[in-house]
């Protein structure tokens, strides 16, 4: 059977349009495929580097609440020294505490002690926040992986970017407890007589 020549060109034309696409798919989907194996491959490096800043703030945490308590503990025999001078010494004022060299250096020591105490409870906060955000990622994170194979891989790089800010706030504080001493706030000692007196140290 003799095709005309007109038709030939489009039934060629046709074909080699296929093959173009065909060719185009071939090369572009393996190219998609890697690219959204190595985001997955990068996802899986933050989730471990997560896992493992994760675990240095619990420790962190743990260690801040045993300092803490070290405070609460050297607070107390403190308070009690300041309570044996009260009884030998029959002081009912602040200004009659003040002159007593032994009870106006406690009532300095617990003010500095109750600032380190704020201080520690803001940090076993913030690290408690730390865990919370890296395990809600930890989370997202192999929930992505999961479904790797489909997944959109600028979502991957999202995603990656706000691991990578949330470890860049709390990797300082990963091996060292940092605490500045412009931010502990001191009270009066007057105030810490006061309330030393009413029982709510």
């Amino acid at each position: 059977m003799i095709i005309p020549d007109k038709i030939q060109n489009h039934i060629f034309f046709r074909v080699l349009t296929g093959l173009m696409i065909g060719g185009w798919l071939m090369v572009i989907g393996p190219c998609v495929s890697s690219a959204v194996a190595g985001s997955s491959v990068d996802l899986e490096q933050k989730m471990a580097e997560m896992t493992l800043l994760n675990n240095q703030l619990s420790a962190q945490k743990l260690n801040a609440i045993l300092l803490r308590e070290k405070l609460y503990m050297n607070k107390q025999s403190l308070i009690d020294e300041v309570a044996a001078e009260r009884g030998k010494n029959r002081i009912e004022t602040y200004q009659t505490a003040h002159k007593n060299s032994r009870v106006r250096y406690n009532l300095e020591l617990i003010r500095e002690i109750l600032g380190y105490i704020s201080i520690f409870n803001d940090k076993i906060r913030y690290y408690q926040i730390g865990n919370d955000k890296l395990g809600y990622l930890l989370q997202q994170a192999e929930d992505e992986i999961r479904i790797a194979q489909t997944i959109n891989d600028m979502k991957i790089e999202a995603l990656v970017s706000q691991i990578e800010l949330v470890m860049e706030q709390y990797m300082p504080e990963a091996h060292t407890i940092v605490i500045i001493p412009d931010d502990i706030t001191y009270h009066n000692p007057d105030l810490i007589w006061k309330r030393l007196i009413q029982g709510k140290l």
